[in-house]
């Protein structure tokens, strides 16, 4: 009878505990983990925390960590490299009308760079200095191109390192993340296709077509898109992690 009601008591808890919902978890996604003394006060608070349904919150303020701490000289190695690959990437999309989505795409990772030791900072001068060399070493002369790096891909990456350590709402920050990325698009196709895409009006009917209903495009070709794109930037970052993390512990 006792160990009948031992197990039925455990089948209880078990189906009591709840999750709260939309949380976007720190899986893995820093290389820095939590303190076992932390984790372990963590569970002990979880498994003193009444029953009971939890409201969904929209964020979640993040754990104090012990980070390792790296000289001022380590941050801005980092941040160098990062923008420097970035300058190479964007410039070589920039010469290259083919490779001008790749060069977004690469700048980006390579911006992840400094986010791998939670350098907000560092990132976001290497951001700066990518838009800046960009622009003295040869995108002056189409700056409308630069457009799409400086207002979505550039700052992206440092999002989603806030989305989460900060732990907020995966459905809301994709959400907001989807919008603003469908409006890169709609800047993007006044600013660097000046309103037209493809051949000019009356050449094609497909095309003619298009450009009709590029708001529809837009939003729902455009959204489509842009969730698988976040999902591989969010691996691109852990596979930046890991391998700063093998250039110095």
């Amino acid at each position: 009878m006792d160990e009948e009601r031992d197990g039925r008591g455990r089948g209880d808890e078990a189906e009591g505990e709840e999750k709260t919902p939309g949380y976007a978890t720190d899986d893995g996604f820093f290389d820095d983990p939590a303190p076992e003394g932390q984790a372990e006060q963590a569970g002990q608070n979880q498994t003193a925390a009444p029953q009971g349904k939890k409201r969904p919150a929209l964020w979640k303020r993040p754990e104090k960590r012990s980070e390792k701490k790296y000289s001022g000289s380590f941050y801005i190695a980092l941040s160098a490299m990062s923008c420097a690959l970035a300058v190479i990437f964007l410039l070589l999309g920039f010469f290259s009308d083919v490779l001008l989505g790749t060069g977004y795409i690469f700048a980006e990772i390579a911006l992840m760079v400094p986010l791998a030791k939670r350098s907000y900072l560092g990132s976001f001068l290497a951001y700066l200095g990518t838009v800046i060399l960009a622009v003295v070493f040869g995108a002056a002369a189409q700056f409308w191109n630069l457009v799409p790096f400086v207002i979505f891909f550039g700052l992206h990456p440092m999002f989603n390192c806030f989305q989460r350590e900060w732990q907020l709402n995966r459905w809301l920050a994709l959400a907001i993340k989807a919008v603003w990325f469908d409006a890169m698009l709609f800047a993007a196709y006044y600013i660097i296709f000046g309103g037209v895409f493809g051949m000019e009006p009356g050449q094609s009917a497909f095309f003619d077509f298009v450009n009709r209903y590029i708001w529809l495009f837009i939003i729902v070709v455009g959204t489509a898109f842009f969730v698988f794109y976040d999902y591989v930037m969010f691996k691109a970052q852990r596979f930046v992690n890991y391998a700063v993390s093998k250039v110095r512990k």
